[in-house]
C-alpha cells in the first residue's frame, strides 16, 4: 500500500459446535514480522510448528534437543539450520529402550496435492542404530514413503520423498530403536514444496541467527521467591526445621548468600537454612506440587549457595508416594560465596525405584544441618522444563509468571 503502514486487527472466533465435547482453545499466538513460512516448514528453533507426538499407539516421544545427545559416539553434536550447538533439533534417545520400540512423530495435515516434495535432514550415526521411516496415514491403509536403516555416518543427510494426494493427508516419522544404546536419531529442516523432487536437487536451510537464550513457558513449579513466599512449593512436617524466605545476608557472619540470584541485589528474596541453634544432621525439606513424569522426561533447574565452613550438605529426591527413594542428586561441603547452577534431567527410568512408564512424583529438596551455625543453604530460581536440560554453555530464561 505505497508504503504505508496501515492499522489492523487481527480478531479469533471460536463458533459453538452442537454439544459439550466442542471445547477450543488457542495457545502461544505470534505476530512476526516477514511471510509466513509454508505449512510444513519446521526447523525447530523456536517450536515444533505444528508437529506433535502422538498419545498412543508407539512406546515413546520424540524430543526437541540442541547440541550433542545425552550418549558419546551418537545422536548429533550440531544442529542442520545454525551447525551449531545453539540450534535446535528433533532426535530419539535410544538409552533405556528395548529393540523395536518405536516413537511417532506427526504433521499437521496438508492440502490435496498432485506433486509435491516432502525433504528433511537426518542423522542417523551409532552402531546400534535402527530404522527411520516416514509414512502417509491413510483411512484404508498407511503407506511407506521412505525408509532408511542402520549406521548412516556422522553427518547430516537429506532425503527428497515425492507425495501425490487427491485428499487432504499427513506424513509421520517412525523412529524405531536398533540392538543398542548406541542408537539415537535425529531430524531437521523439514519442508514441503509444491512440484517434483527433481526441482528440488538443492534446498539450502532457512538461515537464522544462532540462538544463545533459550526460553521456556512457566510451570508451577517455578519460583523466584520474590513474592516472599515458596509458590506451590509446601514445607515438609516431617523434618525438624522449615526453609526461610529472605533477602539480603543471612543472620549469620560468614554463612549464606549476601543477595540473591534473580535480582542480584539485596532486594531480591530467596529460601535458606537458618543452621544457628540446630543440632548435626537436622534437616529441612520442601515439596513441589505433583509431577506426571512421562518418559520423555523434565528438566529441573536451580541455583544453589553454599557458603560456610560448616555447611553439610543439600540433597534433591523425587518421592513416589510416601516414600522418598534414594537421592537423586547431591552436593556437599562449602561451594564458596557464590551463586551455583544446578540442573537434572528427569524420567520414570532415572528414578529409585524406577519405572517403565509414566510416573506421578513430588520433587523434594532437603537442606542438612552441619555442625556448627556456619552452614546456611540457599535456593533460589527454581524452575522446570519439559524435555532434556539446556546444553551445557547455554543460558536460559524462564517466563516467569
Amino acid at each position: 500500500m505505497n508504503g504505508k503502514t496501515i492499522p489492523m486487527i487481527e480478531n479469533c472466533e471460536g463458533i459453538r459446535g452442537t454439544g459439550y465435547d466442542g471445547d477450543i482453545a488457542v495457545d502461544d499466538i505470534k505476530l512476526l514480522p516477514g511471510p509466513c513460512q509454508p505449512t510444513g516448514t519446521c526447523d525447530f528453533e523456536v517450536d515444533v510448528c505444528g508437529y506433535s507426538n502422538t498419545r498412543n499407539g508407539d512406546n515413546f516421544d520424540w524430543l526437541r534437543s540442541a547440541g550433542s545427545t545425552l550418549t558419546a559416539n551418537t545422536g548429533p553434536s550440531v544442529d542442520h539450520t545454525t551447525n551449531t550447538d545453539q540450534g535446535f533439533y528433533m532426535y530419539i534417545d535410544a538409552t533405556g529402550r528395548n529393540k523395536g520400540e518405536r516413537a511417532w512423530f506427526y504433521s499437521q495435515y496438508f492440502q490435496p496435492s498432485p506433486a509435491a516434495c516432502f525433504t528433511f535432514w537426518y542423522y542417523m550415526y551409532g552402531a546400534n542404530v535402527g530404522s527411520l521411516r516416514l509414512y502417509k496415514p491413510d483411512p484404508s491403509r498407511t503407506v511407506m514413503l521412505w525408509n532408511a536403516t542402520g549406521n548412516q555416518g556422522n553427518i547430516w543427510r537429506q532425503a527428497f520423498v515425492q507425495i501425490n494426494s487427491s485428499t487432504a493427508f499427513q506424513v509421520t516419522f517412525d523412529g524405531e530403536i536398533g540392538s543398542g544404546y548406541l542408537g539415537d536419531i535425529a531430524i531437521d529442516d523439514v519442508a514441503l514444496h509444491q512440484g517434483f523432487c527433481n526441482n528440488f536437487t538443492t534446498i539450502a536451510p532457512s538461515t537464522v541467527t544462532p540462538m544463545t537464550t533459550v526460553s521456556y513457558p512457566p510451570t508451577k513449579y517455578d519460583c523466584t521467591f520474590d513474592s516472599k513466599n515458596i509458590c506451590q512449593w509446601t514445607q515438609d512436617t516431617t523434618d525438624q526445621f522449615s526453609w526461610t524466605v529472605h533477602k539480603g545476608s543471612t543472620t549469620s557472619l560468614d554463612t549464606g548468600p549476601t543477595f540473591d540470584h534473580t535480582t542480584n541485589s539485596i532486594n531480591g528474596y530467596y529460601i535458606y537454612i537458618e543452621t544457628s541453634s540446630k543440632h548435626p544432621n537436622d534437616t529441612a525439606r520442601i515439596i513441589s506440587p505433583m509431577m506426571s513424569l512421562s518418559t520423555s522426561g523434565q528438566c529441573l533447574k536451580f541455583y544453589y549457595n553454599m557458603h560456610g565452613e560448616d555447611v553439610y550438605k543439600l540433597n534433591l529426591y523425587a518421592r513416589q508416594g510416601s516414600s522418598l527413594g534414594s537421592v537423586l542428586w547431591t552436593k556437599i561441603g562449602n561451594q564458596g560465596n557464590v551463586w551455583k547452577y544446578g540442573s537434572i534431567y528427569l524420567t520414570p527410568q532415572s528414578l529409585s525405584p524406577s519405572a517403565s512408564s509414566t510416573v506421578n512424583v513430588q520433587l523434594v529438596f532437603e537442606g542438612v544441618v552441619g555442625k556448627s551455625y556456619k552452614g546456611d543453604i540457599a535456593l533460589d530460581d527454581i524452575s522446570v522444563n519439559d524435555g532434556l536440560c539446556p546444553p551445557s554453555g547455554k543460558t536460559y530464561d524462564n517466563l516467569w509468571r
